[in-house]
């Protein structure tokens, strides 16, 4: 046999969302957070990439032209335009 245990005289529910909606909050900030440092990291590599394509590009190195030439919209800054839509 079950014992039902008597009914709180506190709304539960007062204390119990407030206190999930908080924790939700809080780890989607972090989500965020993280999300904001990885795609830096990653635009920082292929930032990095570009300008090595770029000197081989100057540099007259095989190949190298065409890369950059399919990199450059990518980084504007440099007039490259805009990307292309995928």
């Amino acid at each position: 046999m079950t014992k039902h245990l008597p009914a709180p005289s506190y709304p539960v529910k007062s204390l119990i969302i407030p206190c999930l909606i908080g924790h939700h909050t809080l780890l989607n900030h972090r989500s965020e957070d993280t999300h904001a440092l990885a795609g830096s990291d990653i635009y920082m590599a292929y930032l990095f990439f570009y300008q090595n394509v770029k000197q081989a590009a100057k540099r007259g190195v095989v190949g190298a032209d065409t890369i950059y030439q399919n990199l450059r919209c990518f980084f504007p800054r440099g007039g490259g335009g805009t990307p292309p839509t995928t």
